[in-house]
């Protein structure tokens, strides 16, 4: 065999791998997933939807609107009724509904801030709204401002202010929760998790009774 013809077949034998390692290269690259592939699958699995808060858009806390029966509604205003649903607006000027707070123990404080008793016993809600360490909600509803006119945005922070409170302060100017007013103010009315009043008028007050609802 002539030195010519050697150098030509280890050429062509060098060009068959190349092309050979080539071919397993495009093979393996079409087989594999791109990294774009994988995002792509990742981008298109069902995410798992959050549940909607019940009730309008604030900074307190919500139940999930699965939690809250659909068919709950107010009975009446007494012990024993299931609390009549409403919307009032608080000290930040948003909208609070009564039933967003449905799992939590409610102490609804109807009020007025001319009364020296509700004066007195402003920082005792506060109390029990930081004890109760989000179990149960404080929510303070003023009919009349100190002037008895009927409350503004500026009454709320005001009142707030005063007494340092960080639970909802809601101004009641069309006095809708009047009806649990029987024997004047302050009124503090205890309603449990599932909206039944159970004690129209907790006087006096006495935040370790609320607490033991909690047990």
């Amino acid at each position: 065999m002539s030195l010519g013809t050697t150098s030509s077949a280890k050429t062509l034998r060098r060009l068959s791998l190349l092309l050979l390692a080539l071919g397993l290269i495009a093979c393996s690259e079409r087989d594999s997933p791109s990294s774009g592939d994988s995002d792509e699958g990742e981008m298109n699995e069902e995410q798992p939807e959050l549940p909607e808060p019940f009730g309008p858009e604030n900074s307190w806390w919500h139940a999930d609107s699965d939690d809250v029966p659909a068919d709950l509604a107010g009975t009446g205003w007494r012990t024993g009724d299931i609390a009549h649903d409403f919307i009032l607006s608080d000290q930040h000027g948003d909208e609070v509904q009564l039933y967003q707070f449905y799992g939590k123990v409610i102490v609804l404080d109807v009020f007025a801030q001319w009364c020296p008793p509700c004066q007195e016993n402003a920082p005792h809600g506060e109390d029990l709204w930081l004890e109760g360490n989000g179990d149960v909600i404080v929510l303070a509803a003023t009919q009349q401002d100190y002037e008895s006119n009927p409350p503004d945005n500026s009454d709320l922070n005001a009142w707030a202010d005063t007494y340092s409170l960080t639970h909802p302060v809601l101004a009641d100017p069309a006095m809708t929760q009047d009806s649990f007013v029987v024997t004047g103010y302050p009124t503090y009315v205890v309603i449990d998790q599932e909206m039944n009043v159970v004690n129209d008028d907790l006087w006096p007050f006495d935040g370790d009774y609320v607490l033991n609802l909690l047990d």
